[in-house]
């Protein structure tokens, strides 16, 4: 991320641009954070785990939503 923010300063010499660009991806990354939250708190909502092979490996059958 640091890389992109980087690259993204780089080409810019507008501090408010600067700002924005880092605004936004804060927000989508924020976002995106909150969605695999509440995925993974649902996920034992809707997914059983199967026998396997090898005890030391999971499998879950998920069902969709």
């Amino acid at each position: 991320m640091a890389l992109g923010q980087a690259i993204g300063g780089s080409s810019m010499s507008d501090e408010v641009i600067k700002g924005e660009m880092a605004g936004y991806v804060f927000e989508n990354v924020e976002t995106a954070t909150y969605a695999v939250l509440i995925s993974a708190a649902d996920a034992p909502l809707r997914c059983k785990p199967e026998q396997s092979a090898s005890k030391f490996s999971l499998a879950l059958t998920c069902s969709e939503r």
